[in-house]
């Protein structure tokens, strides 16, 4: 006879594994500080990268201008107004990227922790509970290094 709301447990498992799983199992694998802080360090280079190709390309458009006040042209100031709209930016998608990283970490970390909620139910339907197992496996252990049979 099979049981339903095994089978139910089972069906809900196996969507987690297939919609989240890899996903969550890779997320979960880092310290949450080092998931965040790895994922906030592609984003201020993927930052950088972006800032210096629109500003290259502004300068590009604007070469007619910049070549005309070439000799006038206040580079210190220039360069200066720059590294402050480089901050802001940075600043803000620093704040950004850490809220987004933290908050899938949580999300991750609680997913999994329901999923192993959900397989010690299904263990307990197959009669197999994790603990009395563990200890009957280090009881065997132990007589085998003792020289027994294991029973």
């Amino acid at each position: 006879m099979v049981d339903k709301e095994k089978v139910h447990l089972m069906c809900k498992g196996a969507i987690y594994e297939k919609e989240y799983g890899t996903e969550d199992m890779r997320r979960t694998s880092y310290l949450a500080s080092d998931y965040v802080r790895y994922n906030l360090l592609k984003t201020l280079i993927g930052v950088t990268i972006c800032f210096i190709i629109i500003s290259g390309a502004l300068f590009i458009f604007s070469t007619d201008e910049v070549l005309e006040k070439l000799v006038e042209l206040d580079f210190k100031g220039l360069f200066s107004k720059y590294a402050v709209y480089y901050i802001i930016v940075l600043i803000i998608y620093t704040v950004i990227s850490i809220i987004f990283y933290a908050y899938q970490y949580h999300i991750s970390n609680k997913r999994i922790k329901n999923y192993v909620k959900l397989l010690d139910k299904v263990n307990e339907y197959n009669g197999v509970h994790i603990k009395d197992k563990k200890k009957s496996g280090n009881k065997e252990r132990n007589q085998k290094k003792k020289g027994g049979s294991g029973k």
